[in-house]
């Protein structure tokens, strides 16, 4: 095998395992309003931030760093969160949230 072949096949081998390191995460582009307790889940140093609405789902959030901050500050509190949709990762599912804002007890 010639060093141009060689080369050629280390290019396509590699493209290909590039692929598909960017297919896993698949990702929906519909935003969408969540309503819901913001809290805690996991164990340090492998803790996410979670969203349990009405109706008993829970969904796992992921943000900014402020973001992010903001939402560990007001656990327990209710939550208003503008999501960018739903990413598939490796440890599942994930809502990215690009707005969130603490509503009033009711």
């Amino acid at each position: 095998m010639s060093h141009i072949q060689l080369l050629f096949f280390a290019v396509l081998l590699n493209g290909g395992w590039l692929l598909s390191c960017a297919s896993s995460k698949h990702a929906t582009t519909q935003s969408q309003t969540l309503v819901g307790q913001v809290f805690v889940i996991g164990n340090v140093p492998f803790t996410r931030l979670a969203l349990k609405v009405e109706g008993g789902q829970t969904y796992v959030l992921a943000g900014t760093k402020e973001i992010e901050t903001m939402l560990q500050q007001h656990q327990g509190q209710v939550i208003q969160i503008l999501t960018t949709g739903v990413e598939e990762t490796s440890e599942g599912k994930v809502w990215r949230v690009i707005q969130a804002e603490v509503l009033p007890n009711k």
